[in-house]
């Protein structure tokens, strides 16, 4: 199975960043698509006195292309840079391939990826602030907001989700991959139409800036001085499994060779972090929010293993056999202007928190 799902991201990487055409009946399927994300979009923007509005103000970190661009560690940034104003910050989340027995859900300590998701509990254990996970974003937030005592609520993801109103929304743009090859899905990565970013209030972009990215893009977003760069930079290896007896076992040394595992929606940029780092990588890449088994590391033996920290949340549930016992994640943060902290403040309390300045 994972084998076959690999094989079916690899086609859908080649047509929508590589060139490669997408098939002929894929065309129709995009048409279908762009006339029902427009229609939904319309109808939000008549009437959003028909959407839920939270108690406290909502910030959307989404994208409008399928696939990893960044948006956790920019989650776990903005979450730092409020608590560090004295806000109480709550997250909620869909908990993409969590499985919970009801909904909604708040992530604890004991939680595990296969219950909530990933993302949401990798959040959870690095920052510490309250998150809610539920398919149904206004259920999630209404739970957050009844249950826990929040000043801001973070939604991951959710652009899309119009059932939910917003205060501010950012999105985040691979300076890599930009936009693809510019088509809505299924023919392109798209979730909607470039022109949607005529609406948004920030943009992030991952490992660039607004300057490296395709033209269609910066004249859709307009306002430079809205847009922050983003560096991802590893801080360290830790280890996947933690004992007293674990401890004892040396951190692989730079240059050594390693073996690379990603199951995230972009692993190319994992390898390039974990190169960048100072390994030598043999890449082993998963299908995005991939659940793990002991067998898909039996091949894994004669090398050390460093994965996501996403990743490591879930492997973390798996028996530490021999071929685990030398497995590590990479722990990384965002590196972004505090000014974005000052700017978002800025027009949730104008009258509280003054703005930043343009030098991003």
């Amino acid at each position: 199975m994972p084998v076959m799902m690999h094989k079916i991201e690899q086609y859908f990487q080649q047509v929508w960043y590589e060139g490669r055409k997408p098939l002929y009946l894929l065309r129709p399927l995009e048409k279908l698509y762009c006339r029902v994300v427009n229609k939904k979009r319309v109808r939000f923007l008549q009437n959003t006195n028909a959407s839920y509005s939270p108690k406290s103000p909502v910030i959307i970190v989404g994208n409008i292309t399928v696939g990893g661009t960044g948006k956790t560690p920019l989650t776990l940034f903005l979450i730092e840079g409020f608590k560090e104003k004295g806000l109480k910050v709550g997250v909620i989340s869909r908990g993409y391939g969590s499985g919970a027995k009801q909904y909604p859900v708040a992530v604890d300590k004991n939680s595990t990826a296969h219950e909530v998701g990933d993302e949401p509990l990798m959040v959870h254990l690095r920052s510490g602030v309250p998150v809610v996970v539920d398919p149904d974003r206004v259920a999630a937030a209404k739970y957050l907001e009844q249950n826990f005592n929040v000043d801001i609520v973070i939604s991951d993801d959710g652009l899309q989700h119009y059932a939910l109103n917003r205060s501010v929304e950012i999105v985040v743009m691979d300076a890599t991959r930009g936009i693809g090859n510019g088509r809505c899905l299924p023919s392109g990565p798209l979730r909607e139409p470039v022109t949607r970013l005529a609406s948004v209030d920030y943009l992030i972009v991952n490992s660039g800036n607004i300057g490296v990215l395709p033209f269609d893009v910066r004249a859709a977003f307009g306002d430079v001085d809205a847009s922050y760069s983003m560096q991802i930079e590893a801080q360290g290896l830790e280890p996947v499994f933690r004992s007293k007896d674990r401890s004892l076992l040396p951190e692989p040394p730079r240059s050594a060779e390693v073996y690379g595992v990603a199951g995230i929606g972009n692993p190319a940029r994992f390898f390039s972090t974990l190169s960048a780092f100072g390994y030598r990588v043999a890449e082993v890449p998963f299908p995005d929010h991939y659940q793990y088994k002991q067998s898909d590391f039996e091949s894994m033996s004669c090398k050390p293993i460093v994965m996501t920290e996403k990743d490591a949340v879930k492997v973390h549930s798996l028996e530490p056999l021999p071929n685990l016992t030398n497995s590590w994640y990479l722990k990384v943060s965002a590196n972004i202007s505090p000014l974005l902290i000052g700017d978002i403040l800025h027009k949730l309390y104008p009258e509280k928190f003054s703005s930043g300045t343009c030098n991003r």
